[in-house]
């Protein structure tokens, strides 16, 4: 290991206290993408797969939440293949790893698709599920 440019680096942080923790905070700016306070790499993408629930466990309130207006959750309302292939190919370019929540993920017809197209672009995919409708 080279410790010539570690060793520059010390004695120009002992002479130059602030340019080196101005230098030190840029440089880690750069290595984690962190410029006007946020992130441009995002490395977890959160989907809420499906509102709609197979289950109605006594500890978990998502299948009674409620939208904005007071109404119950549509059990319907959930994200199609098409709007997935949409977010995954804008996030392509960062390999981020998809967690699908819920609701019961298990629930969207296009499970199998949506984790087929995600795998196939090279990322990684991962669930909560009750387990319930999971084949034995």
């Amino acid at each position: 290991m080279n410790t010539v440019p570690i060793i520059k680096k010390l004695i120009l942080a002992k002479k130059y206290p602030q340019t080196a923790w101005r230098l030190a905070v840029d440089g880690l700016r750069d290595k984690f993408h962190l410029h006007d306070e946020t992130s441009k790499a995002p490395n977890l993408v959160v989907l809420y797969l499906s509102e709609a629930c197979n289950l109605r466990c006594p500890m978990c309130s998502v299948w009674q939440s409620r939208d904005e207006f007071g109404q119950k959750a549509k059990e319907e309302t959930s994200y199609t293949l098409e709007d997935v292939q949409k977010l995954v190919d804008e996030v392509e370019r960062f390999k981020p790893m998809f967690y699908f929540i819920g609701g019961e993920p298990t629930l969207n017809r296009d499970l199998i698709k949506i984790i087929h197209y995600i795998h196939k672009k090279g990322m990684i995919t991962s669930m909560t599920t009750n387990g319930w409708l999971l084949p034995i």
